[in-house]
C-alpha cells in the first residue's frame, strides 16, 4: 500500500469499511442555494494558515450581515458522512471561536467531498458525532445522507468546498507523500463543477470570480528544476510539521495567483502578520 492509502485507512474507518463502489459521480445539486451565494472563491488562495496553495473553493454567502445560520447548506448526493470535527479555537490563532463543523463525505470508496465551517449541524449529524466520542472510531459506521438532504447551516463567513478523486493524483505535487500524514486527501483535489448538471455548475461558474481556465482553480504548480511550487524546511516532517499549534511555520510556496496567473505569489509560513 502507498503511504496514502495507509494513512487513509487509518484515519477514516468509516469510509473504509461501509463504502462500495469506485469512479466519479453526478452530483444532485448545489450545497448552497444559487441567489444565496455572493461569489464563490476557486482553489489555490493562500491565505492565513494556507501557506500552500488551498485545496478547497469558498462559498461567499450572499449576505453576512444575517449573522450565523443564516443559509441551509444541503448535501450535493447521496453519501456517507466518514468524518465529523468540530472546532472550537481557531486554527490559525489558537483562540476560542464559535463553533465551526467539518464534514468529509464519501460517494463511493474513492470520490468523495468536503464541507468546512458551517456553523451548525443538523441534531442527527450532532448526535453522531457525539457517539463517536463514546465509541472507538474504528466501531463507528459514519452517517448515511441522501441527495439534498439539510446538513446543516452556515451565515456570517464563507463555507469550504472541495472535491477529492483517490482515483487520480495530481502531477504538479511531485513530492505527494508530502501531504500523506497531515492532509492525504490534497493530492487528489479535483474541479468540482465538472461533476454538476450543466445548467447548476453554469450558475455556480457564473459566481466563480476566476474568469481564466481552469476556471476551478489549480494548486499543483511544482515545476522540477524551478523555484516554483511548493517547499518545505528540511528536518520539519513536510506538510505536517513539527509546532502542531503552527504546522505551516516551515512551509513555502511560489506559485500563481489564484485570481490572475499572471501575477505570482510568494507565501512564507514564518512570517506573523
Amino acid at each position: 500500500e502507498s503511504p496514502h492509502s495507509t494513512a487513509l485507512n487509518s484515519r477514516y474507518p468509516a469510509w473504509h469499511k461501509n463504502c462500495t463502489g469506485s469512479g466519479t459521480v453526478m452530483f444532485a445539486n448545489s450545497p448552497l442555494r444559487i441567489e444565496d451565494i455572493n461569489y464563490l472563491s476557486p482553489y489555490g488562495d493562500v491565505v492565513g494558515a494556507h501557506i500552500t496553495p488551498i485545496d478547497h473553493m469558498y462559498f461567499e454567502v450572499s449576505d453576512r450581515s444575517l449573522g450565523r445560520d443564516a443559509y441551509e447548506v444541503r448535501a450535493i448526493q447521496d453519501a456517507l458522512i466518514y468524518d465529523i470535527q468540530p472546532r472550537d479555537r481557531s486554527v490559525e490563532t489558537n483562540q476560542a471561536q464559535a463553533r465551526d463543523w467539518r464534514l468529509d463525505m464519501a460517494h463511493n470508496c474513492t470520490f468523495a467531498s468536503y464541507f468546512d465551517l458551517l456553523t451548525s449541524v443538523t441534531p442527527e449529524i450532532e448526535e453522531e458525532w457525539e457517539r463517536t466520542l463514546k465509541n472507538d472510531m474504528g466501531l463507528w459506521n459514519g452517517v448515511s445522507v441522501k441527495a439534498g438532504q439539510l446538513i446543516g447551516y452556515v451565515g456570517a463567513q464563507t463555507l469550504d468546498f472541495g472535491v477529492y478523486d483517490y482515483e487520480i493524483e495530481l502531477p504538479g505535487l511531485i513530492n505527494p507523500d508530502a501531504y500523506a500524514e497531515r492532509e492525504p486527501w490534497k493530492i487528489h483535489t479535483v474541479d468540482p463543477f465538472q461533476y454538476f448538471p450543466k445548467e447548476i455548475s453554469a450558475a455556480l461558474l457564473a459566481k466563480t470570480i476566476r474568469a481564466v481556465e481552469p476556471r476551478a482553480g489549480k494548486i499543483d504548480y511544482d515545476v522540477a528544476g524551478t523555484l516554483s511550487g511548493n517547499w518545505f524546511e528540511q528536518d520539519t516532517n513536510w506538510y505536517d510539521g513539527i509546532n502542531q499549534r503552527k504546522y505551516w511555520e516551515g512551509h513555502l510556496s511560489i506559485a500563481p495567483h489564484q485570481i490572475d496567473p499572471n501575477l505570482w505569489r510568494i507565501g512564507i509560513g514564518f512570517l506573523d502578520v
